[in-house]
């Protein structure tokens, strides 16, 4: 939560990538990318939600990178300073 405002404050559109529509992440993000299906709390994760989620993740940072890459240089040299 957190990250997101953080990222929110700074002016970035925001993504989040959940199997709950209904979480808080979801409801503070511009967008919001459904993977996997709604699972119960005996359930846990289940290792399919989280390689779709790994998978998308990977997708669109690479698309990112390739789209700009100055840009991604810069945008992930004030956030490694952000976290630091």
């Amino acid at each position: 939560m957190k990250s997101l405002s953080l990222a929110k404050k700074e002016g970035a559109t925001t993504i989040a990538l959940t199997h709950c529509h209904q979480s808080t992440v979801a409801k503070m993000a511009d967008h919001v990318l459904i993977t996997g299906d709604d699972q119960t709390f005996i359930q846990g994760d289940s290792i399919g939600t989280v390689i779709s989620q790994l998978f998308m993740i990977d997708l669109i940072y690479t698309l990112l990178i390739q789209r700009e890459p100055k840009k991604a240089q810069d945008v992930k040299m004030k956030t490694i300073k952000a976290l630091g």
